[in-house]
């Protein structure tokens, strides 16, 4: 009879035991859902920032690309030469909408009067294309090199 009560106590004991750990750990997988939820909320809101921070940057890197542009005065062709070297895997299409971002038309449309540029004019400026092609083609392939 004793053993039978204390079997019984014991039975009760661990039936409370069980019931207790069942309930611990609903509770800590509710807790650990949360906590995932709230963690993939934080990476959302995380990004949409990122994605705001990277679109500001963007405008901002075409604003100051159209002032150097004006002030520097740098002709259409040579502006073209360099994105494709910088963009080497864009489209026609995308290098067009870079141009229309940072140039405004009128800029677009006034280029180089050939008939104003000397002959000293024309070399100097071919050469400073081909120099400033030729540079910008080895920073890449240096850059490229060192990222290998």
């Amino acid at each position: 009879d004793d053993a039978e009560q204390s079997n019984s106590q014991m039975f009760i004991c661990l039936q409370q035991a069980m019931l207790k750990f069942k309930e611990l750990m609903e509770a800590e997988s509710k807790r650990l859902r949360n906590e995932d939820r709230c963690s993939q909320l934080l990476e959302d809101v995380k990004g949409q920032l990122l994605v705001k921070t990277m679109l500001s940057l963007q405008d901002e890197e075409m604003k100051l690309a159209a002032f150097l542009m004006q002030r520097l005065k740098v002709p259409m062709p040579v502006f073209q030469a360099l994105l494709n070297l910088l963009l080497p895997n864009a489209t026609e299409k995308e290098l067009t909408l870079v141009v229309n971002g940072i140039c405004p038309e009128k800029f677009i449309s006034s280029e180089i009067n050939e008939d104003k540029v000397d002959e000293q004019g024309k070399r100097r400026l071919k050469k400073s294309k081909m120099s400033l092609d030729l540079k910008v083609r080895n920073k890449l392939i240096a850059e490229y090199l060192e990222n290998i």
